[in-house]
């Protein structure tokens, strides 16, 4: 339990919400819009990167970017199959996510480093479509910038539709008064 506690302390700080959410906050006022397939900006003085990551699909999505820290997805035509990957992974992170990283993250850090960690979020879902909302934590053993090949954990916020993450589940846990499953 404290190897995990440990662990998810470290990824926190390693990506402070690789969020996937499908809204996050108001669209903002002279802000980017990124609608290339991997655009990304930073935000916040740079400690974060929001990004588009359009890479299971060739078809369009567009974020609008609110400087402050979030990001409303406008635009997602996408039409795939919900038994796969995913068409597209907005995200918001802190670190570095394949060679694109953000400054003044002090990351990666090791995990004997980290005295505290905090993280929140808030999440707006839109009422139809096929969807989750996931934050992603990752965990590496080398301080690398050029992508992720440790560990993942991703804790799904919400869904909508048939969508379900791979395995079955092995249990419920109760943490801060919410069941998990």
């Amino acid at each position: 339990m404290r190897r995990l506690r440990a662990a998810c302390l470290a990824a926190l700080m390693v990506v402070t919400g690789a969020l996937v959410a499908v809204a996050t906050a108001s669209p903002a006022q002279a802000a980017p819009v990124i609608c290339e397939k991997f655009g990304s900006t930073s935000i916040q003085n740079g400690t974060y990167i929001v990004q588009n990551n359009v890479w299971g699909a060739d078809t369009a999505q567009c974020i609008d970017v609110n400087q402050n820290g979030g990001f409303t997805v406008t635009q997602a035509n996408h039409n795939k199959a919900t038994n796969g990957a995913p068409a597209a992974y907005p995200s918001i992170f802190r670190g570095c996510h394949w060679t694109n990283c953000s400054t003044n993250s002090n990351m990666p850090i090791q995990v004997s480093q980290i005295s505290s960690a905090t993280s929140s979020i808030s999440v707006t879902y839109p009422g139809s479509g096929t969807w989750n909302a996931a934050y992603d934590i990752w965990l590496d053993p080398t301080p690398r910038t050029d992508g992720q090949n440790g560990a993942e954990l991703m804790i799904w916020l919400n869904r909508q539709g048939s969508i379900q993450p791979i395995g079955s589940p092995v249990g419920n846990v109760n943490i801060a008064g919410r069941n998990w499953e």
